[in-house]
């Protein structure tokens, strides 16, 4: 898609306007924490696609649909997209009403993350809920690392994303038709599996705001006043991993290619549950979302490229059309609070150079 000469000409060193962007991996979490979670995930979004992993999960239509009707009245314009999780259990069914709901996609979790202690040890028991899917025309959004290897090894986190390829060739060649999201990419090597494998078939990934920007450093090498130590706000799934891996998602994210587009993947937890000695994993950046890629964006000079990766690609990809409505980024350092909602933000403290124009 050609971005409008109005958004063009306005690019500049000091304030720039884009079509409200949409974030296509979120986390809204259940119970008290929901309703500003929710509010302020949505705030300034046109739409947020809410993950299934809560607990219980959300595995059926009419599952999926609660959630959004729990959801949708703390979203104000945002539009939201709810999933349904993909397990061996899942039937024709099970899609065929979800779809016939209005449910657009169906999360495979094969990683380990928040609610998933196991990850998934072989693509195969899933066969038929993905012969479903492709049958209904549900997008098939993956959790992208492998967790053990095919004798049930456990893979250091480092390794996972590469080890999961294999398995995503394995989707792509035995469903053709089947769109696929690969989410929350971290590696060079998953940049080039998607670009190889873009251009005549359904294939797309998520990049986060927090990739774009971080390396394993930030997690293992927090500097502090008393010298370097662990940032457990910054841990998350899956982890960052080199500066050439970032650097590679940060090629991919801000050179207009139509198959990488946003994903947050902000993930809220409480605090005190970060802080402990087994510290769960997800970084809330609701906060921070937009700002932080205006600054990825602006340090890499590809400003102009940021409407179609935040805004354009990834509704195109889901069948809906972009917002337009508009807002507008302005060249003013802000703080970013410590917590919000009893959640620490991602960046807190840190002073950010972009702000949205009130």
């Amino acid at each position: 898609m050609v971005i409008s000469r109005r958004t063009i000409k306005n690019f500049n060193k000091m304030e720039f306007t884009i079509r409200k962007p949409s974030d296509l991996h979120t986390h809204v979490r259940q119970g008290e924490m929901l309703p500003e979670i929710a509010r302020i995930t949505a705030f300034r979004f046109a739409y947020i696609e809410v993950m299934p992993n809560t607990t219980p999960s959300k595995q059926t239509g009419p599952e999926a649909i609660a959630y959004y009707n729990e959801i949708r009245p703390h979203t104000g314009d945002t539009e939201v997209i709810v999933s349904i999780k993909i397990t061996p259990e899942t039937t024709e069914e099970i899609v065929e009403e979800a779809v016939r709901l209005g449910v657009k996609v169906g999360k495979l979790y094969f990683g380990i993350t928040t609610n998933e202690a196991e990850g998934a040890r072989g693509i195969e028991p899933f066969y038929p809920g993905l012969r479903a899917m492709e049958k209904y025309g549900m997008i098939l959004s993956v959790h992208g690392e492998a967790a053990y290897d095919p004798d049930g090894k456990k893979i250091i986190n480092l390794r996972r994303e590469a080890a999961f390829i294999p398995i995503a060739e394995q989707i792509i060649a035995d469903f053709p038709h089947l769109k696929v999201i690969f989410e929350h990419i971290t590696t060079g090597a998953m940049v080039n599996f998607i670009v190889n494998n873009s251009s005549n078939r359904s294939i797309a990934a998520t990049i986060t705001d927090h990739h774009l920007r971080d390396d394993i450093d930030s997690i293992l090498g927090f500097v502090t006043a008393s010298g370097e130590g662990i940032n457990p706000h910054n841990y998350r799934k899956p982890i960052p991993k080199f500066p050439e891996d970032r650097d590679a998602l940060v090629w991919a994210a801000t050179n207009g290619l139509p198959c990488f587009f946003y994903g947050s993947d902000s993930a809220p937890h409480a605090t005190e549950t970060k802080e402990c000695c087994c510290g769960k994993p997800g970084v809330f950046s609701a906060m921070t979302r937009i700002e932080t890629l205006a600054e990825v964006f602006e340090k890499a000079g590809k400003l102009n490229k940021l409407e179609g990766f935040a805004s354009i690609f990834g509704p195109l990809f889901y069948g809906v059309s972009p917002s337009r409505e508009t807002i507008t980024l302005v060249k003013e350092p802000w703080q970013v609070p410590v917590e919000f909602n009893n959640v620490t933000n991602y960046r807190q403290g840190e002073e950010i150079s972009w702000r949205v124009k009130e």
